[in-house]
């Protein structure tokens, strides 16, 4: 069997409208592995920040100068 040669315009149309649907389909899965992937960054940074914040809080105060 051969495949047409010639496609209609509302065939290009509806191969076309498909494309689109599928391709904003992907980029809404991408979004939203994204907004996953910033909260976790910034759960970690908070992580990070309050760790570091900690740390400074726990040294001994410094002597003061007479």
């Amino acid at each position: 069997m051969t495949a047409p040669v010639l496609e209609l315009e509302w065939e290009t149309i509806a191969r076309l409208e498909k494309e689109v649907a599928e391709m904003g389909s992907a980029l809404a899965e991408k979004d939203s592995a994204l907004v996953q992937k910033d909260a976790e960054i910034e759960k970690w940074r908070a992580l990070a920040l309050g760790k570091s914040q900690t740390a400074r809080t726990s040294k001994r105060p410094k002597r003061r100068r007479r």
